[in-house]
Formats: C-alpha cells, sequence, structure tokens
C-alpha cells in the first residue's frame, strides 16, 4: 500500500481540522498516513514559484528536533521557545508527521485541500479533496486534470472534476472545548464572518463581537455569554458549534435565498436557523438535543476512511 501524505497547516480552523482526523483515521486502520506541515497554503502562481521543498525540509527538521528535545526534557520549554504553534493546535495530535517533501513518486499518494493551487510537492499520484467549492475554475494551471477529485459535500462538488460526484465526508468535534458551560441567561449578539467576508449584504457595523479571529476558548466563552450568534458564512459549522454553545444561532442567507440554497433536504440542520423568522429559530432551539445527538463521527468517519481507499486503490492501483 503506497504512503498517504496529507497537506495541512498548523490552523486551527474546518479544513485543517478535517485534514488532520482523515489522517488519524487512516492510521488507526493500518494505513501509512502523514501530515506534512506548511505555516501557509499556496493559493496562487507566484506561491507555487516561491515554494521551497529544500526550506521546508529544513524547517521541518527543526521541528522533528524541538518535538524529541521536548519529549526528552518536558520540563525545560522546548514546546515555549521552538514551534509553539505546533504544540499549541491540538488537531495535530495523534498524527505522524512527514519530515522530508523527498519522497518516492511510485509508493506515495499526496493528498491536497482544495485551497492548494498547484503541485507544490510535484507528486505523481495526487487527489483534491475539494473541501470548499473550487476557487480556481479559471485558473487551468491550479489543479491537473489527471488529479483524483474528492468532494467532502455535494454542495462542494465541481462536477467538471469530479463528475461522478466521489464524496468522503470527515468529522471532527472537541466535545471537551465546544459545550455549554453558562445556563444562566445569555445576551447580546455575536458575529461570524468567516468566508462571507465578500459578502455586498455584510453590515458596515456590528453590535456585538465578530468571533473570526479570536482564539478557540475566547470564541466558546463569548458564545457562552450571548443570546444570538449570527453567522454570514452560510457553510460554517461554527452556526453549530455556536447552537451546542447556547446561543440561539442564525446563519443569514443571501438576498433571495433560503435554506433550500445550502442544504439538501436530507442534510442535518439541527440547531441552527437559516434566517430570523420565529419558525426558524423555534425549529433550531427545539432540535438542539438531535444536534448534540447526532455528534459522534467514529463509525461514520471509519466508513469515510474506508471509502477513500477504495477511491485511491482503484484510481492508482494498490
Amino acid at each position: 500500500m503506497k504512503k498517504i501524505i496529507i497537506i495541512n497547516t498548523y490552523t486551527y480552523c474546518g479544513g485543517p481540522l478535517v485534514l488532520s482526523e482523515l489522517c488519524r483515521c487512516l492510521t488507526k486502520l493500518g494505513y501509512d498516513a502523514r501530515l506534512f506541515l506548511l505555516h501557509s497554503f499556496p493559493t496562487s502562481e507566484k506561491d507555487l514559484l516561491i515554494f521551497s521543498k529544500r526550506e521546508h525540509f529544513i524547517v521541518n527538521i527543526k521541528l522533528a528536533i524541538a518535538i524529541f528535545l521536548n519529549r526528552l526534557f518536558p520540563t525545560l520549554g522546548f514546546n515555549k521557545k521552538f514551534f509553539p504553534e505546533y504544540f499549541r493546535a491540538p488537531h495535530l495530535k495523534g498524527c505522524k508527521l512527514q519530515i522530508s517533501p523527498f519522497f518516492s513518486n511510485k509508493k506515495t499518494i499526496v493528498l491536497y485541500p482544495e485551497i492548494v493551487y498547484g503541485n507544490p510537492l510535484k507528486a505523481k499520484n495526487v487527489v483534491r479533496w475539494l473541501l470548499y467549492f473550487n476557487r480556481y475554475p479559471q485558473e487551468k494551471s491550479a489543479y491537473n486534470k489527471k488529479d483524483l477529485f474528492i468532494c467532502f459535500r455535494d454542495i462542494f462538488n465541481d462536477y467538471t472534476l469530479n463528475p461522478s460526484a466521489r464524496k468522503v465526508k470527515i468529522n471532527y468535534f472537541d466535545n471537551n472545548l465546544y459545550k455549554q458551560s453558562n445556563f444562566s441567561k445569555h445576551a447580546g449578539n455575536c458575529y461570524f464572518i468567516r468566508k462571507g467576508r465578500n459578502r455586498k449584504d455584510l453590515p458596515s457595523n456590528f453590535d456585538g463581537p465578530i468571533l473570526d479571529d479570536l482564539s478557540e476558548e475566547e470564541k466558546v466563552k463569548i458564545l457562552n455569554e450571548c443570546e444570538f450568534c449570527y453567522s454570514y458564512d452560510t457553510q460554517t459549522f461554527y452556526s453549530s458549534i455556536a447552537a451546542i454553545c447556547g446561543c440561539k444561532s442564525i446563519v443569514v442567507p443571501e438576498p433571495g435565498k433560503n435554506k433550500k440554497d445550502y442544504r439538501r433536504a436530507d442534510e442535518n440542520t439541527y440547531g441552527v436557523a437559516f434566517g430570523d423568522s420565529i419558525e426558524e429559530i423555534n425549529w433550531a432551539e427545539s432540535t438542539k438535543k438531535d444536534l448534540i445527538n447526532s455528534l459522534n463521527y467514529e463509525e461514520s468517519n471509519k466508513k469515510n476512511a474506508l471509502l477513500f481507499i477504495t477511491y485511491i486503490n482503484d484510481y492508482f492501483g494498490k
């Protein structure tokens, strides 16, 4: 079986979380899956031109040394002096790291999330996981048509690249972090903008904090204080997290759109209102328990990880 290298970053947010979770799932199933870490994904031809495999190799060797020294001398603070972004990233725990960007092309498969432009590791066998919409539909050099394309959800699929709609959905949820701790009265509003930052209907002013750039702990604290959480990103899982933390969670649809434009009828929208109608809010509040009960992903993740293996074996050979 080929080694599977998954490109990821230190950033604790949606895409990197599921990339790490796929790595852990594959490892549990006995496959050689590893993360190759970048500080940021290349997203343009310019980024690709300045990408240096040698430079990343040197950085990764230093990271490996820091990890080793921290294990050997846990009280000396190596985790704070060197690569604190790694040691502070809970989503990277339990994942093996690929240190070298140099590997056998014949025996290796490299997975890139859809945000990565081009093929920075120069891999022969490439998987593109469409965790969001294709951001390069007009740029032919962004992807290779010979790559294996898999979508995360049907709504994100690009049928010109993935006509058979191959889909792998891996979920991640930290129930020790994301939970309701304040069961008294909540008050005020808070907001997520995230991938809705280019919407023309964004207000010029907000009457509460925007949570996008806060730490996860700060997000949870505010979500446990506010009564309403409004999201202008119609696809983010943070809307569900807001509901779990006790907010009335409202996705703000784009003008002229409603829930049917963002979710299929059979997709789980428990705990989240689309729009601020009384009916939607009441439905969201009444289904919060269903949302919480739906967050055990162990079996579905295992099933989808095995499906991923089937896809790559069929496409690239064992």
